[in-house]
């Protein structure tokens, strides 16, 4: 399905008026380019460009694999791109002070640096600057993962911001094609990953991020509220969410790899699975240097008998749920009711 574009003397390749017609689709990333002075004109052009974007977004419970997973899909044929790195954005808690959007170093990493982008982003900041913020927002959203494409020349673009969950309903509503990765790992074996990562910050003299110095109980709250955002999504947006397993990945990578990339509708290639899986530049993890395997860190060594109980019987009702959801879509292969 394809649109005939309607052009104003204002921007002469303005897209006005957008009607359904069987023809291919306009380029949409000229219209984009050619309307970055003209605030519904450019909003509009964004709309059209992203219609057909198919993202993958990671999201879910921290210490759960979304770096592994991150950049073995970034390295996939799809998703392989000419600069810019894989990493957590945390675009969406950005965007009310986007205008200062090369201030947040992952923001300029993702898309390989400021050269080329500030003519486009600062360019939209400016145009878009009295249209409410409400509208704004998608709109940058939209104009960012735009410039990505633009720079670095992904087929399609991954990103993983594990608490995106929390805004993946709005992600999807920039990019109604898009597919969401919900991450999920045992909450004792995440507080144990949580208390390693924030011994080595100690170990390696940097202050630890204080969501790494949470309660047993304070985190059975934090975690437990990812699987009921969880629960939120798989009936909100059935077809776009895919459930993931750090058990079942570390226990036979590529087996699992496989059914995770048909569910994103994408090609699996085995090179991925060998290439070294780390962001460039982190040495905050040696984990993420080895090969993907189960490597029997036990819990134990981390957190008590009692810890353990009280995150167990905060959260057991929600795991139900999980365990429900990965057994249907094991089975059915999309999970959908």
């Amino acid at each position: 399905m394809g649109f005939v574009c309607y052009t104003s003397d204002e921007c002469p390749n303005a897209i006005r008026v957008l009607i359904r017609v069987p023809h291919l689709m306009q380029d949409c990333s000229m219209n984009v380019l050619n309307c970055l002075k003209q605030p519904r004109n450019l909003m509009t052009a964004l709309e059209l460009w992203s219609v057909d974007q198919r993202p993958v977004f990671i999201v879910g419970i921290p210490r759960s694999g979304t770096t592994r997973l991150s950049n073995i899909i970034g390295r996939s044929p799809e998703f392989i791109r000419d600069r810019g790195d894989v990493v957590e954005t945390d675009l969406v808690s950005r965007l009310q002070d986007f205008s200062q959007w090369e201030k947040f170093g992952p923001l300029v990493r993702f898309i390989g640096g400021t050269h080329g982008a500030r003519k486009i982003l600062d360019q939209v900041v400016h145009t878009l600057r009295e249209v409410p913020i409400e509208r704004r927002r998608k709109a940058y959203v939209q104009a960012y993962f735009f410039t990505m494409h633009e720079l670095c020349k992904p087929q399609r673009a991954v990103e993983k911001t594990p608490l995106h969950v929390y805004a993946s309903d709005f992600l999807w509503s920039c990019f109604p094609k898009a597919k969401f990765i919900c991450s999920y790992r045992e909450p004792c074996d995440v507080y144990a990953s949580m208390r390693r990562r924030r011994e080595t910050e100690v170990r390696n003299r940097r202050a630890p991020d204080a969501w790494l110095s949470q309660g047993p109980e304070d985190f059975a709250k934090f975690y437990r509220d990812i699987l009921r955002q969880f629960s939120i999504l798989k009936h909100k947006i059935p077809d776009h969410v895919v459930p993931f397993s750090y058990k079942e990945f570390v226990s036979d990578p590529e087996f699992y790899l496989r059914g995770i990339f048909e569910s994103i509708d994408a090609k699996f290639s085995t090179a991925a699975l060998t290439d070294p899986h780390f962001e460039e530049g982190n040495v905050s993890d040696p984990l993420l240097y080895q090969p993907v395997r189960n490597y029997g860190q036990d819990w134990r060594e981390y957190l008590s008998e009692d810890e353990a109980s009280t995150i167990d019987q905060m959260t057991a009702s929600d795991r139900d749920f999980m365990d429900e959801w990965f057994a249907k879509f094991h089975v059915d292969g999309n999970g959908d009711d």
